[in-house]
């Protein structure tokens, strides 16, 4: 009877743990195996990078930047139309901080090519099958980095096949090589 009780206790912690866990993860969060079954299925994968680490998810709508975050489950806040909070960072933005926005399609090999948003978050038109990368920065002064996801787990685009010796065009005959 001790050993059942003991069980049971061992059960309750665990659960306990599993659910303070699921509550402290932001909402929109995946694992990063999934952005491949995300961007194959013609979605948006959303990756945001702050401070303590980075969390995402999979966008199924995705018009505009802001759409793609709601999509996926991150929390932001725009006041203005500018994105000052993603999923609670920073807690108290600085003078300085402010997020970089960046699109990324997967290349043959599956790696990233990163390119910077020339456009904000609302006029921004994310297209399926890339990725959609926030970082959080801290001074105004040089470039921000990109995110850093690795290419694990994102399918490498497929490649073009290449053209037959033998192909034809409509309308003119066959040379039947």
């Amino acid at each position: 009877m001790t050993s059942l009780r003991q069980r049971s206790s061992r059960t309750g912690i665990a659960a306990a743990a599993i659910a303070l866990l699921a509550a402290t993860v932001p909402a929109g969060f995946a694992a990063a195996d999934e952005a491949g079954d995300c961007l194959a299925a013609g979605n948006v994968w959303v990756v945001v990078q702050d401070d303590s680490g980075e969390f995402g998810g999979c966008a199924t709508e995705f018009a505009t930047g802001f759409d793609a975050l709601t999509s996926a489950g991150v929390s932001f806040e725009a006041p203005g139309g500018f994105i000052s909070t993603i999923g609670g960072e920073p807690a108290t933005p600085g003078p300085e901080d402010w997020w970089s926005y960046w699109s990324a399609t997967p290349g043959d090999d599956g790696a990233l090519t990163w390119e910077s948003y020339m456009v904000g978050a609302a006029d921004s038109r994310p297209v399926g099958g890339t990725v959609e990368g926030w970082r959080l920065a801290h001074s105004f002064s040089g470039d921000a980095p990109a995110p850093s996801l690795p290419a694990v787990g994102l399918p490498a685009a497929s490649p073009t096949p290449a053209p037959s010796a033998t192909a034809s065009v409509p309308g003119l005959p066959s040379t039947g090589v």
